[in-house]
């Protein structure tokens, strides 16, 4: 009940939620398992049940079955729970630079949070076609992200802006990095082709 509150107050009472947040005194890995794998779990099982079960069938191209369910839904799972783990570390990394406070769990907690809305869009892979809308709801996430600036990582007003853009380029390549490195070690893995399975008939 309690991550449900959580979420239900990130995504609708976000700059009171950030105040409540900056207080608390999770640990990194409390973040973890109790908020980041609950809400990404989800997403990666809706993945494998849409993959599997709809995928994407057209006159030119099938992606479908459980290998690619497999697959999708490992990609999920492992690309946001590395990208959050790194981001935080990059976030941190780059506060004294925007005269903010350099603190780990701080950092974590600007993360984890701000991952809210793109987390839970991913239950539209459950709907194939629909994935990359899931990643548009990470729109609201770079609000979110700004809003909690100045109460978790204490950033000046005026450099709030810079730092954020800052963070979500570089973050956006590690993204990026992560799910090649994954596309390249599991596709072989799991038997699926590294490009669309053309239909020559």
């Amino acid at each position: 009940m309690r991550l449900l509150q959580r979420v239900k107050n990130i995504l609708f009472k976000p700059r009171l939620e950030w105040d409540l947040i900056a207080a608390e005194k999770n640990s990194f890995r409390s973040l973890f398992t109790g908020y980041v794998l609950p809400l990404a779990l989800p997403g990666a099982v809706a993945a494998m049940i849409g993959w599997t079960a709809f995928g994407v069938d057209s006159v030119f191209v099938t992606m479908k079955g459980i290998r690619w369910g497999i697959y999708h839904a490992l990609d999920i799972l492992l690309s946001f729970t590395l990208t959050i783990v790194l981001a935080s570390l990059v976030v941190d990394l780059l506060a004294p630079y925007f005269g903010s406070e350099k603190n780990l769990n701080q950092s974590a907690k600007l993360v984890c949070y701000s991952y809210t809305p793109v987390m839970l869009g991913m239950l539209l892979s459950i709907f194939p076609n629909l994935a990359f809308v899931g990643y548009l709801f990470g729109l609201y996430g770079f609000y979110l992200w700004w809003l909690g600036l100045g109460p978790l990582k204490k950033t000046p007003e005026e450099k709030q802006v810079p730092y954020m853009i800052v963070s979500v380029i570089l973050i956006i390549v590690v993204f990026a990095g992560i799910s090649s490195l994954i596309e390249l070690a599991l596709k072989p893995l799991l038997g699926v082709d590294p490009l669309p399975e053309l239909k020559l008939h």
